[in-house]
């Protein structure tokens, strides 16, 4: 039988050794705000893990990012897979790039790894599915696989990670941390004195990616990238990225059209700022547009309104409160201040109609209260108004 609840009357464990003793059959979903991960148990053992439909085990980019291929390599294999119609796991074990034994190690390892993280979401919402796999949802490389992992090693090495990770916390503070590698770190590159590990990591520590970054592009787990970057600041090949290195990042971030990157590396910059900089938060709101985050960007815009009315710069208020609107018509702070405005400048009816969409999305949402404070403040502007007063 199917059931769910959220981790914080169950921890992640009791469930898995109770899946694992009832050799239960069917599809775990765990789900963290808006991430989720999906593990497929058959006869209590995990066989598969998926962290959405196009987001399986990514196996050419792992090869590379662990030095057991080259991009060439993994380039004509998917050309190879393109023209054959095969598996990948299966075209590298026919080009030898690899045996099949090696690629049921490596998708063994990327499962364990991303379990491993689950035992971090202690808020998470989970729904066990009795039967087979959803269509689509775990890929055929995984499902050509002979892995079965068993839940009680991977429990106890959970909670021994679990101690390893308050650890690391104390140097890496937030993954929202960006990191610069030193001279010396690239000419050890250059030279082939690294391992594959820290060496990838090296080439991503630039000044534009924050730890997730580096997580998502190296195709490393989240664990071995922290544990690398602690050990590589620890011996100084690390620094962490100042306001003018984050600057020369957008640069080449925006040059490549990058923007979410740009985004972020903004919310750095403004993280760091003294003061209200404005500047920063009129090209971070510009950012947000260019990804299409419109109600982020008009949350970066009010506050620049905010700011401007603060300083007796009403005209520039005004302009700022009109684009909130423009891009969020249900912004209604930006509208009781656009109201307030024309009210104090006697232009009745630009206030009365700011108030009518005020009344209008307080009627929307059921809020009756509101609708009525809003009709009075309306009113107050115009008392013989006839639409407000019906």
């Amino acid at each position: 039988m199917g059931f769910k609840g959220t981790l914080e009357s169950i921890n992640l464990a009791d469930i898995f050794q109770n899946l694992t003793m009832n050799q239960q059959t069917g599809t775990l979903r765990v789900q963290n705000r808006n991430e989720f991960k999906c593990i497929y148990f058959e006869r209590g053992g995990i066989r598969y893990l998926s962290r959405g439909r196009h987001q399986n085990i990514r196996l050419g980019e792992m090869l590379v990012g662990r030095g057991v291929a080259t991009q060439e390599q993994i380039d004509h294999a998917l050309d190879y897979q393109r023209s054959t119609g095969k598996l990948l796991g299966e075209v590298f074990v026919e080009m030898q790039i690899v045996t099949q034994e090696e690629i049921d190690a490596l998708v063994r390892f990327q499962i364990e790894e991303e379990i491993y993280e689950l035992f971090l979401w202690d808020q998470a919402d989970f729904e066990f599915t009795d039967g087979p796999p959803p269509p689509d949802l775990f890929d055929e490389e995984q499902q050509t696989t002979e892995v079965s992992i068993n839940t009680s090693g991977l429990i106890m090495e959970a909670a021994r990670r679990l101690d390893e990770w308050e650890n690391l916390r104390k140097t890496i503070h937030s993954t929202q941390e960006v990191y610069i590698a030193t001279p010396e770190a690239h000419q050890m590159t250059a030279a082939g004195s690294l391992d594959p590990l820290p060496a990838r990591i090296i080439e991503f520590c630039d000044g534009s990616r924050d730890v997730d970054d580096v997580v998502a592009d190296s195709f490393f787990s989240r664990f071995e990238v922290e544990q690398c970057l602690c050990d590589m600041l620890s011996q100084g090949h690390l620094r962490v990225a100042g306001r003018h290195d984050l600057e020369n990042a957008i640069i080449q971030c925006k040059a490549s059209e990058n923007h979410v990157r740009v985004v972020k590396l903004y919310e750095k910059i403004l993280s760091l700022a003294e003061g209200q900089a404005p500047e920063i938060r009129s090209e971070l709101a510009e950012a947000c547009l260019a990804i299409g985050e419109t109600d982020k960007a008009a949350i970066h815009l009010g506050i620049l309104a905010q700011q401007a009315a603060q300083a007796d710069d009403e005209e520039q208020a005004v302009t700022l409160w009109e684009r909130v609107v423009s891009l969020s018509p249900h912004n209604l702070p930006a509208r009781q201040n656009l109201a307030r405005i024309s009210a104090e400048h006697g232009r009745k009816k630009e206030a009365i109609g700011q108030y009518i969409k005020i009344i209008g999305t307080h009627m929307d949402r059921n809020q009756t209260r509101n609708v009525k404070q809003a009709c009075r403040q309306a009113l107050e502007i115009d008392p013989g108004h006839v639409e407000i007063r019906r």
